[in-house]
């Protein structure tokens, strides 16, 4: 039975319910009439809940769970004794089915929070380990390129003081020819340590701010 029709039926049996509560004895005509609505309509409850249980994944919608606990309001007040008992039964059972059912969801929700949560460390972690690299590996590159730098320079000033001073005019080409070599890779190291640098300060910062 699906559960716009199961709350139909419940409805009913709670107005049978409260027209037999204004006949007198139970062998009234009406009142027999609200008995038998009652049964049958507990009957399909019965059979509904039941394939809840045994159907995985099932759930109850909390409508039917209302309409439930007012029949059984209806029902408590009634003399329908024996009838009253199985609505009590029935309607603790799908309270118990509705609990776990909510346990069923918050438990969900609660791995899909972890599940987001440690993807999302995951990624922070990789953010900062390829920021880490990245600074240190700016941060070398800038102190290997200005130390090769200076050695170039100082390379090219002796060898202009050595063309300045020789006598040979080979030797003067030759040490010119050098000096013009190391002066270029002198400014190609500055270069490269600025770029460098140029990239560890971002990367630095980013690595204050976490």
């Amino acid at each position: 039975m699906k559960a716009p029709v199961l709350v139909l039926c419940l409805l009913l049996a709670a107005g049978g319910i409260a027209g037999a509560q204004e006949m007198a004895p139970p062998a009234a005509a009406t009142d027999k009439a609200a008995y038998a609505l009652m049964q049958d309509t507990l009957l399909e409850a019965e059979k509904w809940i039941l394939e809840m249980f045994i159907q995985p994944g099932s759930n109850i919608p909390i409508v039917v769970l209302r309409e439930m606990e007012r029949l059984d309001d209806a029902m408590q007040e009634s003399y329908f004794r024996d009838l009253a008992q199985r609505s009590g039964m029935l309607l603790f059972l799908t309270r118990e089915q509705v609990r776990r059912q909510e346990q069923r969801f918050r438990a969900a929700e609660l791995s899909a929070n972890l599940s987001r949560e440690s993807s999302a460390d995951r990624r922070q972690a990789r953010r900062r380990r390829t920021t880490a690299t990245l600074f240190w590996a700016s941060l070398g590159t800038a102190l290997v390129s200005f130390a090769g730098s200076y050695g170039c320079w100082y390379a090219a000033e002796r060898l202009d003081q050595r063309y300045l001073t020789t006598s040979s005019p080979e030797q003067a080409a030759l040490f010119k020819a050098w000096s013009k070599v190391f002066s270029g890779a002198s400014y190609a190291g500055a270069g490269i340590g600025a770029v460098s640098v140029t990239l560890a300060l971002p990367a630095l910062s980013r690595m204050r701010t976490r």
